[in-house]
Protein backbone atom coordinates (compact mmCIF):
# COMPACT_ATOMS: atom_id res chain seq x y z
CA UNK A 1 0.00 0.00 0.00
CA UNK A 2 1.56 3.58 -0.97
CA UNK A 3 2.49 5.51 1.79
CA UNK A 4 0.51 9.08 2.63
CA UNK A 5 0.67 11.64 4.60
CA UNK A 6 -2.10 12.67 7.33
CA UNK A 7 -5.01 13.57 6.57
CA UNK A 8 -6.30 16.93 6.64
CA UNK A 9 -8.55 16.74 9.32
CA UNK A 10 -5.90 15.81 11.94
CA UNK A 11 -4.55 19.17 11.57
CA UNK A 12 -5.83 21.57 13.77
CA UNK A 13 -3.87 25.17 13.00
CA UNK A 14 -4.14 24.73 9.05
CA UNK A 15 -6.72 24.20 6.31
CA UNK A 16 -3.72 22.88 4.23
CA UNK A 17 -1.39 20.05 4.91
CA UNK A 18 2.14 20.28 5.14
CA UNK A 19 3.11 17.12 2.98
CA UNK A 20 5.88 14.08 4.64
CA UNK A 21 8.55 13.50 2.75
CA UNK A 22 7.90 9.43 1.81
CA UNK A 23 10.42 7.24 2.92
CA UNK A 24 12.99 5.39 0.91
CA UNK A 25 12.17 2.35 -0.51
CA UNK A 26 14.50 -0.29 1.37
CA UNK A 27 14.68 -3.72 -0.35
CA UNK A 28 12.73 -6.35 1.06
CA UNK A 29 15.03 -8.89 3.78
CA UNK A 30 15.15 -12.13 2.14
CA UNK A 31 12.65 -14.71 4.06
CA UNK A 32 13.95 -16.79 6.36
CA UNK A 33 13.42 -20.87 5.45
CA UNK A 34 12.22 -23.16 7.67
CA UNK A 35 13.96 -25.39 9.61
CA UNK A 36 13.73 -28.99 8.25
CA UNK A 37 12.36 -30.95 11.64
CA UNK A 38 14.96 -32.22 13.80
CA UNK A 39 14.75 -35.88 14.66
CA UNK A 40 16.51 -38.12 16.96
CA UNK A 41 18.37 -39.87 14.49
CA UNK A 42 18.89 -36.41 12.43
CA UNK A 43 21.14 -35.88 15.95
CA UNK A 44 22.83 -38.94 15.99
CA UNK A 45 24.70 -37.48 12.02
CA UNK A 46 27.21 -35.87 11.13
CA UNK A 47 26.01 -32.41 9.89
CA UNK A 48 27.12 -32.94 6.68
CA UNK A 49 28.03 -36.00 4.61
CA UNK A 50 31.35 -37.21 4.71
CA UNK A 51 33.18 -38.17 1.49
CA UNK A 52 33.44 -41.43 0.82
CA UNK A 53 36.49 -43.74 1.08
CA UNK A 54 38.04 -43.84 -2.56
CA UNK A 55 36.57 -46.63 -4.10
CA UNK A 56 39.10 -49.57 -4.51
CA UNK A 57 40.84 -49.14 -1.94
CA UNK A 58 39.20 -50.01 1.32
CA UNK A 59 34.94 -49.86 0.15
CA UNK A 60 32.18 -48.40 2.75
CA UNK A 61 33.31 -48.64 6.22
CA UNK A 62 32.05 -51.64 7.97
CA UNK A 63 29.21 -53.10 5.96
CA UNK A 64 26.78 -50.01 6.91
CA UNK A 65 25.70 -48.06 3.95
CA UNK A 66 25.78 -44.80 6.01
CA UNK A 67 29.51 -42.62 4.69
CA UNK A 68 31.76 -42.72 7.51
CA UNK A 69 35.02 -40.79 7.69
CA UNK A 70 37.82 -43.35 7.56
CA UNK A 71 41.15 -41.67 7.67
CA UNK A 72 42.91 -44.75 7.45
CA UNK A 73 46.21 -44.87 6.51
CA UNK A 74 47.50 -45.09 2.92
CA UNK A 75 48.70 -48.48 3.42
CA UNK A 76 47.50 -50.21 6.46
CA UNK A 77 49.74 -52.47 8.25
CA UNK A 78 48.73 -55.97 9.50
CA UNK A 79 49.05 -55.54 13.58
CA UNK A 80 52.00 -57.40 15.31
CA UNK A 81 50.41 -58.58 18.05
CA UNK A 82 47.72 -59.94 16.25
CA UNK A 83 49.59 -62.27 14.03
CA UNK A 84 51.70 -63.02 16.66
CA UNK A 85 48.68 -64.31 19.29
CA UNK A 86 46.17 -65.05 16.39
CA UNK A 87 47.56 -65.61 12.94
CA UNK A 88 50.51 -67.86 13.86
CA UNK A 89 47.47 -70.41 15.53
CA UNK A 90 45.40 -69.94 12.28
CA UNK A 91 48.54 -70.83 10.27
CA UNK A 92 49.85 -73.82 12.56
CA UNK A 93 46.25 -75.09 12.01
CA UNK A 94 46.21 -75.55 8.32
CA UNK A 95 49.07 -78.36 8.84
CA UNK A 96 48.44 -80.04 12.37
CA UNK A 97 44.59 -80.72 11.36
CA UNK A 98 43.15 -79.30 14.18
CA UNK A 99 40.32 -76.74 13.06
CA UNK A 100 40.95 -73.76 15.32
CA UNK A 101 38.13 -71.64 16.85
CA UNK A 102 38.28 -67.67 17.38
CA UNK A 103 35.61 -65.81 19.01
CA UNK A 104 35.70 -62.09 18.40
CA UNK A 105 33.27 -59.18 19.70
CA UNK A 106 33.17 -55.55 20.50
CA UNK A 107 31.00 -54.27 23.73
CA UNK A 108 30.70 -51.23 25.24
CA UNK A 109 32.02 -50.43 28.63
CA UNK A 110 28.61 -52.09 30.59
CA UNK A 111 29.08 -54.85 28.16
CA UNK A 112 26.68 -54.77 26.06
CA UNK A 113 26.76 -55.68 22.03
CA UNK A 114 24.31 -53.57 20.63
CA UNK A 115 21.40 -51.29 21.56
CA UNK A 116 17.29 -52.03 22.97
CA UNK A 117 15.76 -55.16 20.93
CA UNK A 118 19.28 -55.71 19.34
CA UNK A 119 19.20 -52.19 17.65
CA UNK A 120 22.75 -52.00 15.75
CA UNK A 121 25.46 -49.84 17.36
CA UNK A 122 28.55 -49.17 15.72
CA UNK A 123 30.88 -49.02 18.66
CA UNK A 124 34.44 -50.05 17.16
CA UNK A 125 36.19 -47.19 16.33
CA UNK A 126 38.60 -46.49 12.73
CA UNK A 127 41.39 -48.62 14.09
CA UNK A 128 39.77 -51.25 15.94
CA UNK A 129 37.52 -51.93 13.14
CA UNK A 130 40.13 -52.23 10.96
CA UNK A 131 41.98 -54.91 13.07
CA UNK A 132 38.84 -56.51 12.74
CA UNK A 133 38.80 -57.06 9.05
CA UNK A 134 42.77 -57.94 9.31
CA UNK A 135 41.63 -61.17 11.54
CA UNK A 136 38.82 -61.73 9.13
CA UNK A 137 42.02 -62.58 6.60
CA UNK A 138 43.22 -64.61 9.12
CA UNK A 139 40.46 -67.40 9.13
CA UNK A 140 39.14 -69.33 6.70
CA UNK A 141 35.50 -69.19 7.80
CA UNK A 142 33.71 -66.54 9.53
CA UNK A 143 30.02 -67.48 11.62
CA UNK A 144 27.48 -65.39 12.48
CA UNK A 145 24.02 -66.44 14.32
CA UNK A 146 20.76 -65.60 12.09
CA UNK A 147 19.37 -63.17 14.54
CA UNK A 148 22.87 -60.82 13.93
CA UNK A 149 22.84 -61.77 10.21
CA UNK A 150 18.79 -60.47 10.20
CA UNK A 151 19.04 -57.10 12.09
CA UNK A 152 22.35 -55.98 11.00
CA UNK A 153 22.55 -57.39 7.15
CA UNK A 154 26.21 -57.80 7.17
CA UNK A 155 28.35 -58.76 3.76
CA UNK A 156 31.25 -60.09 6.38
CA UNK A 157 33.87 -59.01 3.48
CA UNK A 158 37.24 -57.82 4.16
CA UNK A 159 36.78 -54.01 2.32
CA UNK A 160 39.50 -52.19 4.64
CA UNK A 161 42.54 -53.80 3.96
CA UNK A 162 44.70 -53.64 1.26
CA UNK A 163 42.45 -54.43 -2.06
CA UNK A 164 45.82 -55.38 -4.42
CA UNK A 165 46.84 -57.92 -1.85
CA UNK A 166 46.08 -61.38 -3.53
CA UNK A 167 47.40 -62.89 -0.66
CA UNK A 168 44.60 -61.23 1.44
CA UNK A 169 41.39 -63.82 0.96
CA UNK A 170 38.09 -63.27 2.86
CA UNK A 171 36.82 -65.98 4.94
CA UNK A 172 33.51 -67.83 4.09
CA UNK A 173 30.48 -66.58 5.31
CA UNK A 174 28.26 -68.90 7.60
CA UNK A 175 24.94 -68.16 9.25
CA UNK A 176 23.80 -70.47 12.08
CA UNK A 177 19.82 -70.74 11.26
CA UNK A 178 18.36 -73.63 12.49
CA UNK A 179 14.93 -72.78 11.26
CA UNK A 180 16.09 -70.97 7.91
CA UNK A 181 14.39 -67.73 9.20
CA UNK A 182 17.29 -65.91 6.91
CA UNK A 183 15.44 -63.97 4.12
CA UNK A 184 16.91 -64.51 0.44
CA UNK A 185 17.30 -60.91 0.16
CA UNK A 186 20.17 -60.89 2.69
CA UNK A 187 22.82 -58.36 1.30
CA UNK A 188 25.61 -61.41 1.52
CA UNK A 189 22.98 -63.51 -0.74
CA UNK A 190 22.21 -60.85 -3.03
CA UNK A 191 25.74 -60.20 -3.60
CA UNK A 192 27.14 -63.50 -4.19
CA UNK A 193 23.97 -63.66 -6.62
CA UNK A 194 25.51 -60.27 -8.55
CA UNK A 195 28.81 -60.85 -8.40
CA UNK A 196 29.42 -64.83 -7.90
CA UNK A 197 29.39 -65.98 -11.82
CA UNK A 198 31.63 -63.53 -12.63
CA UNK A 199 33.80 -64.29 -9.48
CA UNK A 200 36.51 -66.50 -11.72
CA UNK A 201 38.36 -63.66 -12.17
CA UNK A 202 38.23 -62.03 -9.23
CA UNK A 203 41.79 -61.98 -6.94
CA UNK A 204 42.32 -61.17 -2.82
CA UNK A 205 40.16 -59.29 -1.37
CA UNK A 206 38.03 -58.92 -4.37
CA UNK A 207 36.74 -62.42 -4.04
CA UNK A 208 32.93 -62.97 -3.09
CA UNK A 209 32.26 -66.26 -1.49
CA UNK A 210 29.03 -68.16 -1.45
CA UNK A 211 27.05 -67.81 1.66
CA UNK A 212 26.45 -71.57 4.11
CA UNK A 213 23.65 -71.61 5.60
CA UNK A 214 23.74 -74.52 8.23
CA UNK A 215 20.05 -75.59 9.68
CA UNK A 216 18.31 -78.11 11.42
CA UNK A 217 16.88 -81.49 9.71
CA UNK A 218 13.81 -80.92 10.03
CA UNK A 219 13.77 -77.27 8.87
CA UNK A 220 11.08 -76.27 5.78
CA UNK A 221 12.43 -78.14 2.69
CA UNK A 222 10.37 -74.94 1.07
CA UNK A 223 12.41 -72.47 2.55
CA UNK A 224 15.68 -74.18 1.55
CA UNK A 225 14.56 -74.19 -1.97
CA UNK A 226 14.37 -70.44 -1.80
CA UNK A 227 17.38 -70.02 0.21
CA UNK A 228 19.11 -71.96 -2.66
CA UNK A 229 17.52 -70.00 -5.72
CA UNK A 230 18.49 -67.13 -4.36
CA UNK A 231 22.21 -68.69 -4.47
CA UNK A 232 23.05 -69.78 -1.39
CA UNK A 233 24.18 -73.23 0.17
CA UNK A 234 22.32 -75.03 2.92
CA UNK A 235 23.84 -77.43 4.98
CA UNK A 236 21.48 -79.68 7.34
CA UNK A 237 22.82 -80.88 10.49
CA UNK A 238 21.42 -82.67 13.46
CA UNK A 239 20.37 -79.87 16.32
CA UNK A 240 20.65 -80.26 20.24
CA UNK A 241 17.67 -80.77 22.80
CA UNK A 242 17.27 -76.47 22.45
CA UNK A 243 16.95 -76.75 19.14
CA UNK A 244 20.63 -74.94 18.57
CA UNK A 245 23.46 -76.23 16.58
CA UNK A 246 25.83 -78.06 18.85
CA UNK A 247 29.25 -75.79 19.43
CA UNK A 248 30.75 -78.81 20.20
CA UNK A 249 30.06 -80.38 16.46
CA UNK A 250 31.33 -77.56 14.75
CA UNK A 251 34.75 -78.80 14.44
CA UNK A 252 33.48 -81.97 12.83
CA UNK A 253 31.70 -79.39 11.21
CA UNK A 254 34.45 -77.42 9.87
CA UNK A 255 36.80 -80.87 8.79
CA UNK A 256 34.38 -82.00 6.30
CA UNK A 257 34.17 -78.60 4.49
CA UNK A 258 37.41 -78.70 4.34
CA UNK A 259 37.56 -75.76 6.64
CA UNK A 260 41.00 -75.05 9.20
CA UNK A 261 40.12 -71.89 11.13
CA UNK A 262 36.43 -70.04 12.16
CA UNK A 263 36.12 -66.65 13.38
CA UNK A 264 32.79 -66.32 15.58
CA UNK A 265 31.42 -62.63 15.36
CA UNK A 266 27.97 -63.33 17.66
CA UNK A 267 25.70 -62.17 17.98
CA UNK A 268 24.74 -62.60 22.10
CA UNK A 269 22.77 -65.73 21.82
CA UNK A 270 25.89 -67.54 19.88
CA UNK A 271 28.57 -66.09 21.50
CA UNK A 272 27.01 -67.56 25.03
CA UNK A 273 26.17 -70.83 23.44
CA UNK A 274 30.59 -71.44 22.84
CA UNK A 275 31.39 -69.66 25.92
CA UNK A 276 29.28 -72.27 27.92
CA UNK A 277 30.54 -75.37 25.53
CA UNK A 278 32.08 -78.22 27.11
CA UNK A 279 35.52 -79.05 25.62
CA UNK A 280 36.06 -81.43 22.16
CA UNK A 281 35.20 -84.93 21.96
CA UNK A 282 39.22 -85.33 22.07
CA UNK A 283 39.39 -83.50 25.59
CA UNK A 284 41.04 -80.12 24.42
CA UNK A 285 39.40 -76.85 24.67
CA UNK A 286 36.53 -76.00 22.60
CA UNK A 287 37.35 -72.33 21.46
CA UNK A 288 41.36 -71.25 20.98
CA UNK A 289 41.45 -67.73 21.22
CA UNK A 290 39.19 -65.09 22.33
CA UNK A 291 39.59 -61.28 21.39
CA UNK A 292 37.27 -58.16 22.92
CA UNK A 293 37.17 -54.94 21.71
CA UNK A 294 36.38 -51.96 24.37
CA UNK A 295 34.77 -49.54 23.48
CA UNK A 296 34.78 -45.95 26.02
CA UNK A 297 31.10 -45.62 26.10
CA UNK A 298 27.66 -47.09 27.66
CA UNK A 299 24.57 -48.39 26.02
CA UNK A 300 22.59 -49.05 29.17
CA UNK A 301 19.62 -50.62 28.26
CA UNK A 302 20.28 -53.04 25.20
CA UNK A 303 21.70 -56.87 24.50
CA UNK A 304 24.73 -58.12 26.64
CA UNK A 305 27.96 -60.04 25.75
CA UNK A 306 25.42 -63.05 27.07
CA UNK A 307 21.62 -63.17 27.54
CA UNK A 308 19.80 -62.36 30.23
CA UNK A 309 20.32 -65.06 33.23
CA UNK A 310 23.43 -66.81 31.39
CA UNK A 311 26.33 -65.09 33.02
CA UNK A 312 26.63 -67.90 35.55
CA UNK A 313 29.31 -70.30 35.01
CA UNK A 314 31.42 -68.38 32.05
CA UNK A 315 35.10 -69.97 31.70
CA UNK A 316 37.46 -68.61 32.95
CA UNK A 317 40.17 -66.11 30.36
CA UNK A 318 43.89 -66.49 30.55
CA UNK A 319 45.09 -62.70 29.47
CA UNK A 320 47.87 -62.41 26.82
CA UNK A 321 47.67 -58.92 25.62
CA UNK A 322 46.04 -55.78 25.90
CA UNK A 323 46.43 -53.17 22.36
CA UNK A 324 45.29 -49.58 22.67
CA UNK A 325 43.95 -48.87 19.47
CA UNK A 326 42.63 -45.65 18.88
CA UNK A 327 39.99 -44.75 21.41
CA UNK A 328 39.27 -48.28 21.84
CA UNK A 329 41.25 -51.14 24.11
CA UNK A 330 41.29 -54.89 22.17
CA UNK A 331 42.24 -57.93 24.51
CA UNK A 332 43.60 -60.70 23.44
CA UNK A 333 43.00 -63.96 26.08
CA UNK A 334 42.50 -67.94 25.85
CA UNK A 335 40.09 -70.00 27.90
CA UNK A 336 42.02 -70.94 30.82
CA UNK A 337 42.98 -74.53 31.27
Amino acid sequence: MPYVGPSSSSSSSSSSSIPFPKPPQLPHPPRARPSPPTSYFDLQRPPRPLPRPPRGRYGPWYDSPEPIDMDLPARPVLPAFLDALVGSKTRAAKANGRPHVTLTWAQSLDAKLAGPGGARVILSGKESMLMTHWLRTMHDAILIGVSTAVLDDPRLKIQLVPQDDATLLPPQPIVFDPSLRLSPTARMITEWAKHGAGNEHAVGPGIVRQPWIVCGEHASADQERVLVQAGARVIRVVLDDEGLVPPTALPAIMAELGLSSIMIEGGSRVLSTFLHAGPRPDGSVLVDSVVVTVAPAFIGDGVGVVPVGEDVGLPPLKHLHTETMGKDAVMVCELAQ
